[in-house]
């Protein structure tokens, strides 16, 4: 089977599924859910299944199948776990996680990789790595910061209730 990998962006909109009954209830009881819907909200949750290549296979139709259900659901919620990691919720702490990554394998990497080639080298490489240990790190940090305060403006715009600018 081949294999799936595509990046999830949802954002909440102003209008809900049901906004006709929803009107007849109080008002602040709808801003309440737009703003639980903002914290639903969730950027670049990657999903990914890996292919499954099996070869020789004997067995009945159901044992097969077993086998693929067994992977495919390991799969799958471990992708869920990232959908949820990357929601405003948890303030996409995935892109975080990547960011501060990113660096730290720089950091180390860079240097062994420059020393291969020379001390000269080596020493562009510990540069190199250190800036990036830095610069993905203070984006992880004020990326966090950023959907955080994100997230918040749109919960109180939507318990705020004005429908004008909501929309």
């Amino acid at each position: 089977m081949s294999p799936v990998d595509f990046e999830l962006t949802y954002r909440t909109r102003g209008k809900t599924e049901n906004d006709a009954s929803e009107k007849e209830g109080p008002r602040n009881m709808r801003g309440l859910k737009l703003a639980g819907l903002s914290l639903a909200n969730f950027e670049k949750a990657p999903f990914k299944l890996n292919s499954l290549v099996l070869s020789n296979v004997f067995g009945t139709p159901a044992e097969i199948q077993s086998i693929m259900y067994a992977n495919y659901r390991q799969k799958f919620v471990k992708n869920f776990v990232i959908l949820v990691s990357s929601s405003n919720l948890l303030l996409g702490m995935n892109l975080l996680a990547y960011d501060v990554g990113t660096g730290v394998k720089d950091f180390f990497y860079r240097p062994m990789e420059g020393f291969v080639d020379g001390p000269i080298e080596g020493g562009k490489g510990i540069f190199i790595g250190t800036g990036s240990l830095i610069g993905n790190t203070a984006k992880g940090a004020f990326g966090t910061v950023s959907r955080l305060m994100n997230t918040v403006s749109k919960s109180l715009l939507f318990l705020a209730g004005d429908e004008d600018y909501i929309d």
